[in-house]
C-alpha cells in the first residue's frame, strides 16, 4: 500500500505509510482473524461527521402530473454535526450537534447512548472510535463506563463500516 492511491470518500488521497504503520495493519488484521470475527460482530462503530446543509438540498422531488416542483434552497448556509454508532445487531440513534466536538461534548454523546448500546448487547460489547483529541481525551471515563475500546491503525477508516455510512449520506 505505500505510495499507492487510496480511494475514499470520493476523494483520491496519496498516502504514504511508515513501516510501523504497516505492520499496526497486518496485526489488526491478524487479530481479527485469529478472534474468528467476534470482535467484528460485537462492535460498535462510532464516528463523527460534519454537513453543510447548503450542500444537502433534494436535487429532486415528486410533483403531481403536469406540474412542476419548487424547490427552495437553504438562504443561509448551516452547519451540522453527526454521531452514530453501527454494528452487526443495530445501531443507535443519530446524535445531531452545533457544538465543536470537544472531550466533554463527546462524553455528553456517548453517555447519552449508552443505554441503548447496552440493549442492542446486554452481554457487553466492543466500542471503536478513531483517534481523534476529544476522543483520547474520554478513554478513561469511557473504560470507567464499560466501554472495552477497540483501537485500530492510522490512516485506515475503511477498517471502519460506519465511513461507508457517511459516505453514502453525503451523496444522497
Amino acid at each position: 500500500l505505500r505510495g499507492k492511491g487510496l480511494e475514499y470518500k470520493s476523494v483520491r488521497m496519496e498516502i504514504d505509510l511508515t513501516e510501523e504503520e504497516l505492520k499496526n495493519r497486518v496485526w489488526y488484521c491478524k487479530q481479527m482473524l485469529k478472534q474468528k470475527r467476534e470482535k467484528i460482530y460485537n462492535t460498535f462503530f462510532s464516528d463523527e461527521m460534519g454537513i453543510n446543509l447548503t450542500e444537502a438540498h433534494i436535487k429532486k422531488a415528486w410533483a403531481p402530473s403536469g406540474q412542476r416542483m419548487e424547490i427552495e434552497k437553504p438562504r443561509e448556509n448551516v452547519h451540522l454535526n453527526c454521531w452514530g454508532a453501527i454494528s452487526f445487531c443495530g445501531a443507535t440513534s443519530l446524535h445531531i450537534f452545533k457544538e465543536t466536538l470537544k472531550a466533554e461534548v463527546y462524553k455528553d454523546i456517548i453517555n447519552s447512548h449508552l443505554e441503548e448500546m447496552n440493549q442492542i448487547y446486554p452481554e457487553g460489547y466492543y466500542f471503536q472510535h478513531d483517534q481523534l483529541k476529544a476522543h483520547k481525551a474520554v478513554e478513561d471515563w469511557a473504560k470507567e463506563k464499560g466501554l472495552d475500546i477497540i483501537y485500530y491503525p492510522t490512516y485506515s477508516p475503511y477498517f471502519s463500516p460506519i465511513e461507508n455510512l457517511w459516505s453514502a449520506l453525503k451523496e444522497a
